[in-house]
This record gives structure tokens, sequence and C-alpha cells, in this order.
């Protein structure tokens, strides 16, 4: 799940989790892919230091499906603290909509 921030866990994505890595980001060489060689944008001074890799994301920013998850973390794994039945829901998801390429 991917939950906006600030909006009592309101769902604007989901999408079937693959794998992370690890950024390497040297003060000379990169091992890794750079935020700008990844398209990132960052408006902060930190780097986000995790790739978080997934297939099949659904774009559910206009469907007001709210978690009541609080928390700074916007990348989530479902569990059944969660508000909303995502197992069944994700059904639907699936049914009704169509994968995003980018949000």
């Amino acid at each position: 799940m991917f939950i906006q921030s600030e909006s009592c866990g309101k769902i604007i994505a989901v999408a079937t989790y693959k794998s992370y890595n690890k950024r390497d980001l040297g003060p000379l060489i990169n091992i890794t892919a750079s935020n700008e060689e990844l398209g990132w944008e960052n408006n902060s001074d930190d780097d986000w230091d995790i790739e978080l890799h997934y297939n099949d994301l659904y774009n559910l920013s206009k469907c007001e499906l709210y978690t009541k998850i609080k928390g700074a973390v916007s990348i989530r794994f479902y569990n059944e603290k969660c508000k909303i039945n995502l197992p069944v829901e994700y059904e639907n998801i699936v049914k009704y909509s169509k994968i995003t390429l980018n949000m």
C-alpha cells in the first residue's frame, strides 16, 4: 500500500511487492543509480536509501479508501490493523481498475 501523508491513512495506490535494494551512493562513485538517474525528485536534504521494486501498480487516489493508519511511513505492508479488508477489496480493484504505469 502507498499511503498519503497526513490523510487518516488514505490509500493512493496498491502494488505487488517484489523486492527492495539498499542504495549505495558513495562520495565519489555511486554503485547504484542516483536520484537523478532514477528520475526521483527529492525536496529534502536527505537522500532516499532504498529502491522498492513492485509489479501491478493500481492508482487508487480517487477511491477515498482510508485505513486510519497513523505514522510517517508512506509505504506499508498490509496487516490486520488496516481498517479496510484489503484482500477482499483487492479483488475489486483488479476487476474494475487498470494497472498504472506511472502515477
